[in-house]
């Protein structure tokens, strides 16, 4: 039986309980963050929490911990059940009120849980992945750099890949006319001349943590690089396609009905992923 930290208690799971008048119940008012925890190390705790605190102010909440009172019962929740390596889940909601669209003047103290999850969720384990996709035009509002809580346009595009014979699916922007982002995941291209590519950040993607480790391997390897928008048919004729989340880095292998490098893993790929297991593998905190 999981412990996990609710509202300043350590419980057991089955034990916290949320409230139908909590915000993030009514409207997904709230967002979360997932961190790597690999031998006892919670990998880029810093890019992840830096990116937690920045929303606390963008979605204008109150009475919010600091990034040392949520490290600290982090580590409790580690200590208390007891293992070293799985992922960490975060999430917070703005709190508990009556159904209102008016918050603003409301003193709220957000309503935070935090909990481990198994080493099983941890695609760096083992070989390499591969993963079929299909585009979709994206049907998300702005602000998509924050990792908010109200994920049905996602989940419904993924029903409709798999529905499809697919197991996953890469956004399309039609405003920006650019390939954004996967329905959880950032997503690269290698192009014929070996230049690693991948969208920039902004409003219309995640600032993935593990894009931004991953883009810093790729610079300290003197891979050619670029960050920019690019089209569907720049993803269809790419030599290689891996994604990057904070706990995978699989290869795509086939989008639509194009398969990439003839659906054989690139050694490109291969080689950004164990970099990058290398580094958590060595990990010390920063």
């Amino acid at each position: 039986m999981s412990i996990v930290f609710f509202n300043g208690n350590f419980v057991n799971e089955e034990e916290a309980k949320v409230s139908i008048n909590d915000a993030g119940y009514y409207y997904g008012d709230g967002f979360y963050e997932v961190i790597l925890l690999r031998n006892g190390k919670l990998i880029d705790n810093d890019l992840h929490l830096n990116r937690l605190m920045k929303n606390f102010d963008t979605l204008y909440f109150k009475n919010y911990p600091t990034k040392d009172e949520i490290l600290a019962n982090v580590f409790e929740v580690i200590k208390q059940n007891g293992k070293t390596n799985g992922s960490i889940y975060l999430q917070f909601t703005r709190g508990n009120a009556p159904r209102t669209h008016e918050f603003l003047d409301l003193n709220l103290k957000p309503n935070i849980l935090i909990k481990i999850n198994d080493d099983h969720y941890n695609g760096f384990e083992g070989e390499i992945k591969t993963r079929t996709c299909c585009i979709f035009e994206d049907p998300r509002r702005l602000h998509c750099e924050i990792k908010m809580i109200s994920l049905l346009p996602m989940v419904l595009a993924k029903y409709e890949a798999e529905k499809n014979g697919f197991q996953d699916v890469i956004f399309f922007n039609s405003r920006i006319k650019s390939i954004t982002e996967g329905s959880s995941f950032n997503v690269f291209i290698v192009d014929d001349n070996g230049t690693i590519i991948t969208c920039p950040d902004g409003n219309h993607i995640l600032p993935g943590c593990t894009k931004n480790r991953v883009i810093s391997i790729i610079k300290e390897n003197n891979y050619k690089f670029e960050e920019r928008f690019y089209s569907k048919k720049e993803l269809y004729d790419a030599k290689e396609v891996f994604l990057t989340a904070s706990l995978k880095i699989d290869a795509i292998t086939k989008v639509d009905n194009k398969y990439i490098n003839n659906g054989v893993i690139g050694n490109i790929t291969k080689d950004i992923r164990n970099k990058y297991r290398n580094f958590i593998d060595s990990y010390t905190d920063e």
